[in-house]
């Protein structure tokens, strides 16, 4: 046998009994590791394990969304001056609250004091031309389209609008007196019925406003249009007594007032800028009114001789209507006039915003040109037509 096949099986020997040691060595390190206690177990009697308890209840989760926006107004108003000037104060900031009628600016009344100045100058020369004196109204004429400065208050060419009025009342009373003794006794009572037709007419239904020379407004009146009223009754009833005793005379009453008007049958027809309008309102009453006043008064004579005597009355009185008042809420009244601010200067924002909201936009140089242009128009209930002077 040759040395070296005699020193491989003995090799291969010691490989097996090595690899055999370790498995052995092995395994019982992994019986001693599973029969030895930990000390870190627990759920024994020593060790016990704690137990937590829950109770199972219904509860409403709200549901909450965060989200990042910016807030705007649904509607934004451009506010402007009727003049123009310099702004001397600002009396509110951009997120304070107002109030109708508060004062938002102050302009610098020196600069528009010089302009008033220089217009009234201009109506001064314009009056001397005329003829006309400083406090006479100038010369009018009916058919001319009347005109209001609102810078000098000044109206001039006509009034802007006449009124024919019809009235017809009919008044009765009686009274009954019984006197005897100390006491004067009195009953009686007053009513009276009435009917009032006010015609409001226009020769021209359009006037203008300026404001120191320059158009500010173009009003347009539907006229002509009466308005009637009935008084159907203004009633009184009434009683009273005056006692007299020696220096003392004492009067006491009572009276009850009865007021009821209406408004009859009434009928609009068709006018210059109204050419379609036939209109007919039935009869609608309006107030009824009961009242019911005590009287009472007291009168000492102080010394007897009819000179000197010391009096005192607790009265309460009611006005008398007529056939005149209470005719607002006519329905005839409805039909007035529409006054139309003319937009002077207005600026690419203004104009956009105009567009935006009407579609359109009405260029009207002159202000006869809207005189003409709006007696062409065929208005009827709820038009409205708006007239931007440029």
């Amino acid at each position: 046998m040759c040395p070296d096949q005699a020193e491989k099986p003995s090799s291969q020997v010691a490989i097996n009994r090595a690899i055999l040691i370790g498995v052995l060595a092995l395994s019982a390190l992994l019986y001693a590791c599973a029969k030895s206690p930990s000390a870190n177990v627990r759920g024994d009697a020593a060790h016990p394990t704690p137990v937590h308890f829950y109770t199972v209840a219904e509860e409403t989760a709200k549901r909450r969304v965060q989200a990042v926006g910016s807030l705007f107004a649904l509607e934004e108003s451009i506010l402007s001056s009727q003049v123009e000037g310099r702004v001397s104060q600002v009396l509110a900031d951009v997120g304070d609250t107002v109030k109708e009628e508060q004062a938002l600016i102050v302009l610098d009344p020196q600069e528009l004091q010089f302009e008033v100045d220089r217009q009234r100058g201009l109506v001064h020369q314009v009056r001397a031309q005329l003829g006309v004196g400083p406090s006479d109204q100038p010369p009018t004429d009916p058919k001319m389209i009347a005109i209001t400065d609102q810078a000098t208050t000044l109206n001039y060419r006509s009034a802007a609008q006449f009124n024919n009025s019809w009235n017809v009342n009919l008044h009765y009373r009686a009274a009954l007196s019984y006197i005897t003794g100390s006491h004067a006794y009195k009953v009686g009572f007053n009513n009276a019925w009435g009917h009032h037709d006010n015609q409001t007419y226009a020769l021209n239904p359009i006037s203008y406003t300026f404001f120191a020379g320059v158009p500010s407004a173009v009003t347009l009146r539907a006229t002509p249009y009466t308005q009637q009223v009935d008084v159907n009754a203004d009633l009184g009833i009434f009683a009273q007594d005056k006692w007299t005793h020696n220096h003392l005379t004492m009067s006491y009453g009572v009276r009850y007032d009865r007021f009821k008007n209406s408004f009859p049958e009434q009928t609009l027809e068709p006018g210059p800028l109204t050419p379609n309008r036939n209109v007919t309102y039935a009869r609608r009453d309006n107030l009824n009114w009961h009242d019911i006043t005590p009287k009472s008064s007291l009168t000492y004579e102080l010394f007897g001789n009819g000179k000197t005597a010391l009096k005192l009355s607790m009265n309460k009185y009611l006005t008398g209507y007529g056939t005149f008042a209470i005719g607002g809420n006519n329905r005839c009244s409805l039909w007035g006039q529409r006054r139309y601010p003319a937009i002077g200067r207005v600026d690419n924002q203004r104009r956009a915003r105009a567009k935006a909201l009407h579609g359109h936009e009405h260029r009207i140089v002159a202000a006869r040109d809207v005189g003409l242009a709006a007696a062409r128009r065929t208005c009827v209930p709820g038009e409205h037509r708006r007239a931007f002077l440029v």
